[in-house]
Formats: C-alpha cells, structure tokens, sequence
C-alpha cells in the first residue's frame, strides 16, 4: 500500500437491492467517515495512506499507526482490509508491544475501546452484522465496567450504543428478507443464522496492484503453455483472446487486465481427449482420501509421515510444493499462536469449523498459502502473487452484479492469521500476511475454484491451472468430466471437429443449466460475466426478444477472464 495509485479506485462495499439496506443508508448518512469519498479527496487520502504504511514498514509493531492505516482504509471503504488491520492492533495489544496504548488517556482502556469500535463499523459496512453485534457487546462492557470519565467518553458510550442498535435492527430486517424467499421458508433456524452469519464485499483491483501483480507475465504464461503442450502432445496453445477489446467494451475485464484463451493448433477431430489435468491445489471434506490430490483411499493407501496417500509420488508432489508444513499442521505444535486477542476466547469458542458449510474451500485457501509460503522461502525475493501456479490465475473484476463474496471476520481474518503463523509467518512483517495480498490471492482461487462430488458423498474443490485458462460458451465444443479416480484431475475432451486456430470452450454450467432458458443461463453466469452472456447462442436468442445484439463475431465466445 506505500506504492503509487496505477488504477482508478473502486470501493468494495456491497449495496443490497432489500433486506438491510435501508438501515445500512441510515447509519452511513450519519457517519461522515463512512461515506463515499469525493474524487478530490482521493489524492490526499492516497497521500495519507502511503505515507502511514512506511511508517508501518519502519516499526511493524505500533499499534497506534496501524489503526492510523485501518481509519484511512475505511474511508476509502475497503472494510475486508480494515478488518485484518485492527485484529493486528488487538494483537499487539494482547502482546503489549505498545503497553501505553492501553492505558492511555485512562486506565480503562480508551484505545482498545477505539480499536474495536472501528472494527465494529467495518464489519457493518461489511454487512458482518452479528459479529458487529458481539465486538461492540464487548467493547460496551468494558465502558460499562470501567465507567466514563470524560465528555467525549460519554458521547462514545452513546456512539457504541447507536452502532449496537443499527446492527441487531440490519440484523432483523436480513432474517425477515430470507424468509420471504420461497427457496429459505422451509429452512431451519440453523441454517438461516449460519446465511446471515456473514456477510458481503465487492471482488475488486485495490488501487496500488501494480502491473507486475495484476498481470500475468510473458514468463508465466510461456511456462503454462510448456506445460499445456506436454498435457496435449502439442494440440493446444494459450493465446491472448482476439476479443479483449470488447471484453473490456462491456466492464468485464478491467481496461488493463489480460484475456487469454486455449487455442488448437492443428485440426482435431470430435470426441478426442486432449489432456488431463490434476493439481495439487484441492481439498475436501473426506476423511479417507489422498493428501494430495483428494483421491478415494478405500482400495488402498499408503501412510507417509501420519498422513494417506495415494503412493509414494503423491507424497513426494506435496512435498515439493508445500513443504512440511502440511505434514504437521494438525500434528505438531508449530508453536504458540497470538491470533485471538485478549478477551475474544469465548466469541472463538462457539466457532466449530466441523460445522462449518463450505469448510473444503478453507482447506482449499490454506492449501494455496502451504504453497505460496514454500515459494517465498526458496525465493525470497519473488512477491507472493508471483508464486507459481497462482500466477496463471487471474480473478474477475467487473462493476455488474455478483461481483461480490461472502466474508466473514472469524473465517477470512482470524482462521486465516491462525493458520500462516503455525506456518511459521510473521503476521506483522511478510507480505504474504497483508490483508490486500490475501484477499486478492482468494479473489484467484474464488474465480477458478469448481467443486465437485465424490461417489461416497464427499465434498471437494479443486484449481486446475490448465483447466482455468478455458472461456466459457452456452455451445460449448469441449467438455470436462471428473476423474474416474475421483481425485483432483479433470479430464478434458472435444465434442465434435475442431479447426486449427479455433479457440476451445467449455461450459461454467453444469448440463442441466444449459437445458435452461436465456434469461436462467445469463443470471447463473452473472458472477463471471458481470451482465451479458455474449456467445452466440445467447446472441441468437436476444435477437429473437429484440434485445441488445453481440458485437462478438467469434461464433462461440462467452466472456470469462
């Protein structure tokens, strides 16, 4: 963040259409800090903002500047960076790094109190309404044990009180909208609670990603296509899209961002397979499956350092990519975490991560950070984002509905910094531990994760690299299928003759969503296109409704990144 602004700045707070949204203006209109910044503002909260973060830089352990950084940060309404910023304060505070933090101005506490009410105004921004609710509870009851002993204290107290009640009321009005949804008014309690659980922020490019970041490099891709060529026996090639222009014509790729798509390099004929494509870069909820690439155990597995594998080249795979640390994670004490600060050990305790839905995509993101960490130990100097196989992966960003995600403080903050320092981390001076660095690092896995069954019912997700480079078509010419091994490969095939030159493209929905009307198809796809799906089958039925014609001449060409 000490880096110059490349691009324009994009907030990533979410607007609802219903629900909360009206309690959530009303609360932003009262609180200047929180509303949307003018553009002649920006230049000097750029200015601000860099200027704390080399402060930070020069003396990683003050917490006084890092909730300097996490003010300025939410006024450029970035609450999913915010978050990780002040848990770092309450961090330092619980190691008493700055022991005159917490006591100053009285011996109650003051700057905790501030802490955590910053906190709390992220996590509502963020829409994290019951977190929101049981940071201020706390932060009340410290004000309530140690009493207010100045004006301005009082006018907090109030501030904390106004806060607490906006929350439980967003909170209320999000559980009545659920259930005026037929899909939830069979749904129990449980399941309700765990929705409203989290909350949502906009997928976006932070500002200061500089190119190098943002892009993937002539050197990645040329490693990716040695790869895809060995996979292929030299049918296929990755080539920029012939179609950026218009992607970005449309805001569904970003003016600067890369387009590539994988090409045939001779003619192929239908229903050849052209390559199968298996990555380490998976995870699941199964208990008897291989380490490594997730694959079914039951007929026999090989046990290497605790751990099941599928045999001795499954072990050494992981080693290389991930090191020890995914050998004793669950086993051995990688010494004594501080990522729960001092008076949260209940709010953490009634988070049971067995009962979590979704858990494989934490042990997905944790997978991905085994791997990046090795990369930074062997290559000091490389970025985190540079680490291979991520850096063939690029995330969407565009303006147009589900450009957001699910986020939540205990899984996207606290797991998470729990996680990297039983990896050995230092969460307040790498990189790879700075808020903006994780989330567009998610942002790569979210974007080209695809989940998937396992016969016994177990649950798994996966990032093929190879795979990911594919657009997507509601007439696709190539089609996937699982591994007959169900484990993470995924095996791709043509579905009738390809030219040379043609670009491949296989379908983001499943058969049964093909079969589906435009308007159902558009909607699903919305997440990776922002708005329009602009194959041709697409095209074709909007022109028969009177709708907005395709500039695409590419007869099979749907917008992905």
């Amino acid at each position: 963040m000490d880096g110059k602004w490349v691009r324009p700045w994009a907030p990533s707070i979410v607007e609802y259409e219903g629900g909360s949204q009206r309690v959530f203006e009303s609360y932003v209109a009262k609180n200047s800090c929180l509303q949307t910044p003018h553009s002649s503002e920006l230049p000097d909260l750029e200015r601000r903002l860099r200027s704390i973060t080399v402060r930070i830089i020069e003396n990683p352990f003050d917490p006084a500047e890092r909730l300097a950084s996490a003010k300025v940060l939410l006024m450029l309404q970035y609450p999913e960076l915010v978050i990780p910023e002040v848990h770092k304060v309450l961090l330092l505070m619980h190691l008493n790094r700055k022991p005159d933090m917490r006591s100053s101005q009285h011996s109650g506490g003051i700057g905790l109190r501030s802490a955590l009410f910053v906190l709390a105004q992220a996590l509502f921004v963020a829409r994290c309404f019951s977190e929101c609710i049981t940071v201020i509870q706390r932060s009340i009851s410290i004000t309530s044990q140690n009493g207010c002993h100045r004006g301005h204290t009082v006018s907090d107290f109030l501030d904390h009180l106004k806060l607490k009640e906006y929350a439980e009321r967003a909170l209320r009005h999000e559980k009545r909208y659920l259930l005026q949804e037929d899909t939830w008014r069979d749904s129990g309690e449980q399941e309700i609670l765990q929705t409203i659980r989290k909350g949502d922020v906009k997928v976006v490019a932070y500002p200061w990603l500089p190119e190098a970041l943002f892009r993937r490099s002539e050197n990645a891709i040329q490693r990716a296509n040695n790869t895809l060529e060995a996979l292929s026996q030299n049918k296929l090639v990755i080539k920029k899209s012939r179609l950026s222009d218009t992607l970005r014509s449309y805001g569904q790729i970003q003016h600067d961002q890369d387009a590539y798509g994988i090409f045939a390099m001779t003619d192929i004929p239908a229903d050849t397979k052209l390559f199968l494509d298996k990555t380490i870069l998976c995870a699941t909820d199964g208990s008897y499956r291989c380490a490594t690439c997730c694959a079914d155990l039951s007929l026999g597995a090989s046990r290497f350092l605790g751990k099941l594998y599928c045999d001795r080249n499954c072990f050494r795979n992981l080693r290389a990519a991930c090191g020890l640390g995914t050998f004793y994670r669950y086993e051995q004490d990688l010494g004594e975490t501080v990522s729960r600060p001092e008076g949260f050990q209940s709010f953490f305790a009634d988070h049971d991560l067995e009962e979590t839905t979704g858990k494989e995509e934490i042990f997905l993101f944790q997978r991905a950070l085994e791997v990046v960490y090795k990369s930074t130990q062997r290559y000091p100097g490389r970025h985190p984002l540079q680490t291979r196989m991520l850096n063939y992966l690029t995330a969407r960003y565009h303006d147009g509905a589900g450009a957001s995600k699910r986020f939540s403080y205990t899984e996207d903050v606290c797991l998470r910094f729990e996680f990297l320092q039983k990896l050995g981390v230092d969460i307040f001076q790498d990189e790879l531990a700075e808020a903006w660095v994780l989330e567009t690092l998610a942002n790569r896995i979210q974007t080209n994760m695809r989940g998937y069954s396992g016969g016994n019912g177990d649950d798994m997700v996966a990032v093929n690299t190879m795979y990911a480079f594919f657009n997507h078509s509601c007439q696709p010419n190539v089609k996937s299928s699982d591994s007959e091994d169900e484990d993470s490969a995924i095996c791709v095939t043509t579905t009738r003759k390809i030219e040379r030159g043609e670009e491949l493209y296989v379908s983001y929905l499943s058969d049964e969503d093909l079969r589906e009307g435009h308007d159902v198809r558009e909607e699903k796809l919305r997440p990776w296109t922002g708005g329009m799906c602009l194959c041709r089958k697409c095209s074709r039925e909007r022109r028969r409704t009177e709708r907005p014609v395709s500039l695409y001449n590419d007869e099979n060409r749907c917008p992905s990144q």
